[in-house]
Protein backbone atom coordinates (compact mmCIF):
# COMPACT_ATOMS: atom_id res chain seq x y z
CA UNK A 1 0.00 0.00 0.00
CA UNK A 2 1.01 3.31 -0.65
CA UNK A 3 0.32 7.05 -2.31
CA UNK A 4 -0.68 4.97 -5.16
CA UNK A 5 -3.48 3.57 -4.01
CA UNK A 6 -4.43 5.22 -0.55
CA UNK A 7 -3.64 8.65 -1.51
CA UNK A 8 -6.34 9.63 1.37
CA UNK A 9 -3.90 8.06 3.66
CA UNK A 10 -0.79 10.40 2.02
CA UNK A 11 -0.90 13.93 3.34
CA UNK A 12 2.16 15.89 5.49
CA UNK A 13 2.58 16.00 9.42
CA UNK A 14 4.57 18.69 10.17
CA UNK A 15 7.11 19.10 13.61
CA UNK A 16 9.40 20.71 15.60
CA UNK A 17 12.62 20.00 17.04
CA UNK A 18 11.32 18.82 20.06
CA UNK A 19 9.31 15.99 18.26
CA UNK A 20 5.78 17.66 18.66
CA UNK A 21 3.35 17.00 15.71
CA UNK A 22 0.31 19.00 14.14
CA UNK A 23 -0.97 19.25 10.85
CA UNK A 24 -0.57 22.43 9.74
CA UNK A 25 2.83 24.87 8.90
CA UNK A 26 4.08 26.85 11.74
CA UNK A 27 7.41 28.57 12.38
CA UNK A 28 10.37 26.05 12.82
CA UNK A 29 8.38 23.04 12.25
CA UNK A 30 9.25 20.33 9.27
CA UNK A 31 7.34 18.53 6.98
CA UNK A 32 7.59 15.39 6.57
CA UNK A 33 5.68 12.81 4.77
CA UNK A 34 5.01 8.90 4.63
CA UNK A 35 7.99 8.02 2.32
CA UNK A 36 9.99 5.34 3.00
CA UNK A 37 13.90 5.01 3.33
CA UNK A 38 14.06 3.50 -0.07
CA UNK A 39 11.95 6.30 -1.53
CA UNK A 40 9.05 4.48 -1.89
CA UNK A 41 5.78 6.92 -1.31
CA UNK A 42 4.06 5.09 1.64
CA UNK A 43 1.06 5.76 3.30
CA UNK A 44 -0.04 7.18 6.78
CA UNK A 45 -1.96 4.00 8.75
CA UNK A 46 -5.02 7.17 9.79
CA UNK A 47 -6.79 9.62 7.54
CA UNK A 48 -6.23 13.14 8.26
CA UNK A 49 -10.02 13.55 10.01
CA UNK A 50 -8.67 10.63 12.73
CA UNK A 51 -4.88 12.11 12.94
CA UNK A 52 -6.56 15.51 13.97
CA UNK A 53 -8.52 13.93 16.68
CA UNK A 54 -6.11 11.68 18.09
CA UNK A 55 -3.09 14.05 17.53
CA UNK A 56 -2.04 13.69 20.81
CA UNK A 57 -1.36 9.39 20.60
CA UNK A 58 0.93 10.48 17.89
CA UNK A 59 5.08 10.80 18.84
CA UNK A 60 7.87 11.73 16.43
CA UNK A 61 11.39 10.76 16.74
CA UNK A 62 14.29 11.25 15.01
CA UNK A 63 15.81 7.80 13.60
CA UNK A 64 18.93 8.26 11.16
CA UNK A 65 18.63 11.74 10.93
CA UNK A 66 15.16 11.28 9.59
CA UNK A 67 11.53 11.94 11.18
CA UNK A 68 9.37 8.84 11.96
CA UNK A 69 5.76 9.26 13.37
CA UNK A 70 5.04 6.68 16.06
CA UNK A 71 1.33 5.62 17.58
CA UNK A 72 1.30 5.83 21.33
CA UNK A 73 -0.37 2.40 22.54
CA UNK A 74 -0.67 2.14 26.07
CA UNK A 75 -3.43 -0.56 27.87
CA UNK A 76 -6.34 0.88 29.95
CA UNK A 77 -4.78 2.17 32.98
CA UNK A 78 -1.09 1.65 32.48
CA UNK A 79 0.94 4.34 33.51
CA UNK A 80 3.55 3.21 31.43
CA UNK A 81 4.25 1.15 28.46
CA UNK A 82 4.46 -2.63 28.81
CA UNK A 83 7.98 -3.42 26.89
CA UNK A 84 9.55 -0.86 28.32
CA UNK A 85 9.55 -2.72 32.18
CA UNK A 86 11.51 -6.15 30.87
CA UNK A 87 14.92 -4.11 30.89
CA UNK A 88 14.72 -4.38 34.69
CA UNK A 89 17.49 -7.08 35.77
CA UNK A 90 14.78 -8.10 38.93
CA UNK A 91 12.62 -9.25 36.18
CA UNK A 92 15.83 -11.80 34.85
CA UNK A 93 15.52 -15.73 35.28
CA UNK A 94 18.30 -15.81 37.35
CA UNK A 95 16.34 -13.73 40.20
CA UNK A 96 13.42 -15.63 39.91
CA UNK A 97 15.85 -19.10 40.63
CA UNK A 98 16.95 -16.95 43.32
CA UNK A 99 13.66 -16.56 44.99
CA UNK A 100 12.17 -20.17 43.91
CA UNK A 101 15.47 -21.58 46.03
CA UNK A 102 14.39 -19.13 49.01
CA UNK A 103 10.92 -20.21 49.15
CA UNK A 104 11.72 -24.14 49.09
CA UNK A 105 15.09 -23.57 51.12
CA UNK A 106 17.07 -25.80 48.73
CA UNK A 107 19.86 -24.37 45.73
CA UNK A 108 19.04 -27.88 43.88
CA UNK A 109 17.05 -26.44 40.40
CA UNK A 110 14.42 -28.60 40.92
CA UNK A 111 12.59 -26.16 38.71
CA UNK A 112 13.95 -24.93 35.25
CA UNK A 113 13.74 -21.47 34.60
CA UNK A 114 12.07 -19.69 37.09
CA UNK A 115 9.97 -16.39 36.14
CA UNK A 116 10.57 -13.92 38.67
CA UNK A 117 8.22 -12.87 40.94
CA UNK A 118 9.27 -9.11 40.54
CA UNK A 119 8.27 -9.88 37.13
CA UNK A 120 5.50 -11.38 37.06
CA UNK A 121 3.78 -9.06 40.34
CA UNK A 122 4.57 -5.82 37.54
CA UNK A 123 2.61 -8.16 34.65
CA UNK A 124 -0.26 -8.73 36.95
CA UNK A 125 -0.37 -5.31 37.88
CA UNK A 126 -0.13 -4.01 34.27
CA UNK A 127 -2.82 -6.21 32.74
CA UNK A 128 -5.25 -6.84 35.56
CA UNK A 129 -7.73 -4.81 37.70
CA UNK A 130 -8.41 -5.50 41.39
CA UNK A 131 -11.31 -7.34 41.11
CA UNK A 132 -9.56 -9.90 38.67
CA UNK A 133 -8.92 -13.67 39.79
CA UNK A 134 -5.60 -14.84 38.60
CA UNK A 135 -5.07 -18.21 38.65
CA UNK A 136 -1.50 -19.26 39.70
CA UNK A 137 -0.24 -22.31 38.81
CA UNK A 138 2.91 -21.70 41.27
CA UNK A 139 0.96 -21.45 44.27
CA UNK A 140 0.46 -18.08 45.92
CA UNK A 141 3.52 -15.68 43.54
CA UNK A 142 0.98 -12.59 44.02
CA UNK A 143 0.10 -13.90 47.45
CA UNK A 144 4.04 -14.06 48.68
CA UNK A 145 4.72 -10.53 46.88
CA UNK A 146 1.94 -8.71 48.14
CA UNK A 147 2.75 -9.52 51.77
CA UNK A 148 7.07 -8.44 50.50
CA UNK A 149 5.81 -4.75 48.66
Amino acid sequence: MGKHNRRNLFYPFFINPEGEIGLEAEDGFEQILPIWDDGFEGCWTWERPKAKRDLPLLVAQRVKERWKVYRKSYASGADRMLKTILLDNSFYTERGQKEFNKLFETKAKIFQSPKSPYLLSQLFETSTSDSDLILDFFAGTRAQLRKRF
